[in-house]
């Protein structure tokens, strides 16, 4: 007895549960105009709502459905009913210009208008929808008739927060709606007419408002639907510029009646033009002209790059300053209308002078892309600048540089007499010899002690040359050396050893000292240099030339 009293309680806990979404919706009403509509016409506006969800959350509308407070028949009065999402300009426009997202449905059964299987989505700021209905035609309404459409308020007596034929109101994926009625504040009246009374209605389906041109001609398209019974007779469109008034010319008709028509625009300088269209029905009623479409014609859009379209990235955004570690740097060249740019030299600027920037591609290809690298020995914050010609662009990314132990081009030992230049392919270079050091530093004041755990760490890449621009001569290990080889060697860069023939030359090069210069260069390091050619005359060497490789790095090709 006790588990059927249990069974019977829990049973009428349960039913008063909710059984709707677990969100709720909150719906704005704006409201449509207070007008009278006339037979066979379309895009009559009878509801402006807003839906969103009452947490604040982006969703899905899934489904909705509709009634109407007023007297007007589905059918008899009520040939369609049209359910829009706002697109194009704010506010309702209608046939081609709102997002249509379909006809509704009508149950009998409950006298509703239905649209399901919907999958449009609804932001966090929500989503503004539009009614509107077609009327029947002239023979099917015989009395005037009433139209104040509603959203019924919330009933879920179905699959719960799944809209079933029966249940009313909005439904989204994961909220449903609304607790109340929503109903349109307004009236429309559908009035009896035996007349024609209606203009056409045009509108420009190609380019869209706002457009860019880049081309010398341009073919407007564009849809039209005669209101009131009656067929286009004809649709105009004129096209102005500034104080230059235009005037209205026949377009072509594609479609039957103008259902669909196009105009060629050609001879088109640059500038901007506001685009208008009219259409007349053969009773005589015509269209106003209304505000139309406004376009820019610019055919340099296509060529010149863009400030504010073209990207400029860096990753990693954060690197070592130990002017190894790079970070990529594109660069992607768009024109006025988003699209690549190929052809175009890229320069990229650093806001510090120590960083090393280095092209990869600098001439952007097919999908207007630039590539560079950008390394830096010191630590901080870099803002990178790049151009295409004297455009200079809008992004600007920042790459922040860290401060290590020690960097390329650094002077380093451990706790021996063993000194080593760090590369900027991480490995190290160690002197041989105090003399080739002298080649390059006069004093010692630059290098840094570093554990030995460090020195340890970074792979021997060889040994340090002779800087050019000096004289070497080859000698023994002996203490004191011996010279092995009699011939006087002048340096070039990347450790190249290349005979001066006589005293003469080597005067006029080096100068009435050059004896005195000769670097000692024990015969065992001799292979770490190659031989070149021979020194015959002044001119076969140039000194200025080889004497302008100032650092190691350089030397060995790593700069």
């Amino acid at each position: 007895m006790r588990k059927i009293i249990f069974f019977v309680i829990l049973v009428l806990t349960f039913s008063y549960l909710p059984v709707h979404a677990a969100g709720s919706v909150t719906v704005i009403n704006t409201g449509a105009p207070d007008i009278s509509i006339y037979p066979s016409e379309f895009d009559r506006l009878v509801m402006d709502f807003t839906v969103k969800r009452s947490d604040g959350n982006a969703d899905t509308l899934k489904a909705l459905a509709l009634r109407n407070e007023g007297t007007a028949r589905d059918f008899y009065d009520i040939a369609k009913v049209v359910i829009w999402a706002d697109a194009g300009q704010a506010g309702f426009q209608g046939m081609e210009v709102d997002e249509k997202l379909g006809e509704a449905a009508r149950y009998e059964t409950s006298g509703y208008w239905y649209l399901s299987g919907l999958s449009k989505a609804v932001s966090a700021e929500g989503l503004r929808l539009f009614v509107s209905i077609e009327t029947a035609t002239k023979g099917a309404i015989t009395a005037n008739k009433s139209v104040q459409m509603k959203i019924p308020a919330l009933s879920d007596t179905g699959a719960a927060g799944q809209f079933d034929l029966g249940d009313e109101g909005l439904f989204l994926a994961g909220a449903a709606g609304p607790d109340a009625t929503v109903i349109n504040p307004n009236i429309q009246t559908i009035r009896v007419s035996n007349y024609d009374v209606s203009a056409p209605k045009t509108v420009i389906t190609d380019p869209k408002d706002g457009a860019i041109i880049t081309a010398p001609s341009y073919k407007i398209t564009g849809v039209a639907r005669d209101e009131g019974g009656s067929t286009l007779a004809s649709v105009k469109i004129l096209i102005s510029s500034g104080s230059t008034a235009g005037s209205w010319v026949e377009v072509a008709s594609v479609g039957a009646n103008y259902s669909t028509w196009e105009f060629d625009w050609s001879n088109i300088a640059d500038g901007t033009y506001t685009i208008k269209t009219q259409g007349a029905d053969w009773l005589g009623n015509i269209e106003p002209a209304g505000n139309g479409i406004t376009v820019t014609v610019d055919q340099t859009a296509v060529t010149a790059p863009s400030a504010s379209l073209s990207t400029v990235s860096a990753s990693p955004a954060t690197v070592a300053a130990d002017g190894i570690t790079k970070s990529t740097v594109n660069v992607i060249v768009k024109n006025l209308v988003g699209n690549p740019l190929s052809g175009k030299n890229v320069s990229l600027a650093s806001s510090r002078q120590d960083d090393k920037i280095k092209a990869i591609r600098g001439t952007t290809g097919s999908d207007g892309l630039a590539i560079f690298e950008i390394s830096s020995t010191s630590a901080g914050g870099s803002t990178l600048t790049a151009k295409a010609g004297t455009v200079e662009f809008t992004a600007k990314p920042v790459i922040t540089f860290t401060a290590v132990v020690f960097r390329a081009g650094d002077l380093i030992r451990g706790t021996g007499t063993a000194v080593y230049y760090f590369g900027a392919d991480g490995k190290k270079y160690l002197f041989p010899t105090s003399s080739i050091y002298s080649s390059w530093y006069s004093d010692f004041s630059a290098i840094k002690k570093v554990s030995d755990a460090e020195i340890a760490s970074k792979p021997l890449g060889g040994n340090v040359t002779v800087r050019p621009g000096k004289l070497v001569q080859i000698v023994s290990m002996d203490t004191p050396w011996r010279v092995m080889d009699a011939k006087v060697y002048a340096v070039g860069q990347g450790g190249v050893l290349r005979w001066v023939k006589n005293a003469a030359v080597a005067q006029a090069i080096f100068g009435a000292n050059w004896a005195r210069t000769i670097v000692p260069l024990p015969e065992v390091f001799s292979s770490n240099y190659t031989f070149g050619t021979d020194v015959d005359t002044t001119a076969d060497y140039n000194l200025t030339a080889e004497q302008a490789v100032s650092t190691i790095g350089q030397d060995k090709g790593l700069e």
